[in-house]
């Protein structure tokens, strides 16, 4: 059995990516689930992303 937020992740990053939108945590789930990045690197890359304002 798949998890419901296993295909999600993929319709959703696919979107964000047409949109342009930032999205940080779904970029290192999708790099977890679908491009086989170890979890600890996959968050080593999420807390070195230099902070923005989200307006930016």
């Amino acid at each position: 059995m798949v998890a419901e937020g296993v295909p999600n992740t993929r319709s959703i990053y696919e979107a964000a990516r047409r949109a342009g939108t930032r999205t940080p945590i779904l970029d290192v789930v999708y790099a977890v689930i679908y491009e086989n990045v170890p979890p600890a690197e996959a968050l080593d890359r999420l807390f070195r992303q230099v902070p923005r304002m989200e307006s930016e």
